[in-house]
């Protein structure tokens, strides 16, 4: 089998298969740094807050509520970033070394 380390998830869709995926190989979400969430934001009067109609939660709700349960970092990317920029691994892997805590 092969190992895989310092793994970072870029979720763009549901996260059914996400869920899934990290259920059935315990060894695989210990190994990842961090997950992104590719989705939209509300702008209101005080600042912005995450659309979660937009990040595909609503689709599963029970697979994203065990997500959201793991202790993993999250970030939540707004879609005009991920839709209007190219979003490519090498982008993702810069954004982790250069905002750690982000």
């Amino acid at each position: 089998m092969q190992k895989y380390e310092n793994i970072s998830v870029l979720s763009l869709g549901p996260t059914t298969q996400l869920h899934a995926d990290l259920e059935l190989s315990p060894q695989f979400l210990q190994n990842i740094q961090r997950i992104y969430f590719q989705g939209q934001v509300i702008v209101h009067e005080n600042g912005v807050s995450p659309d979660s109609r937009a990040y595909n939660f609503i689709q599963d709700m029970q697979a994203i509520s065990q997500i959201l349960t793991y202790n993993v970092p999250m970030t939540f990317i707004g879609k005009f970033a991920a839709y209007e920029c190219p979003l490519y691994k090498e982008d993702i892997l810069a954004l982790a070394q250069k905002y750690p805590g982000v």
